[in-house]
């Protein structure tokens, strides 16, 4: 099953979370620095889009899904495999 927008977007907000303590913590990469603020405009401007019909909630979910994937990729890469606890509750495979 393909996860709905909403589970996406709280998926987002949970990693923008976990993000945002790394970067407090100061934690392992400059990679860390300002990346949970990136998530929150991303989700700001999709909503944007939606409102403004240039987008619907099928493409924005894709998009949401794509866009998770790679700030996951990037968290990997960067943070040496770090465990992120905010995949326990969604998964973002493009749907």
């Amino acid at each position: 099953m393909r996860p709905s927008l909403s589970s996406l977007a709280s998926h987002a907000h949970r990693l923008a979370r976990v993000l945002s303590e790394l970067e407090r913590e100061r934690r392992r990469s400059h990679w860390l620095v300002g990346r949970a603020a990136e998530i929150e405009c991303f989700l700001g401007d999709l909503a944007n889009d939606m409102g403004r019909r240039r987008l619907g909630a099928p493409g924005a979910a894709r998009a949401l899904a794509e866009y998770l994937d790679a700030v996951h990729r990037g968290a990997h890469t960067h943070l040496r495999g770090l465990y992120l606890p905010c995949c326990s509750e969604a998964t973002t495979s493009p749907p």
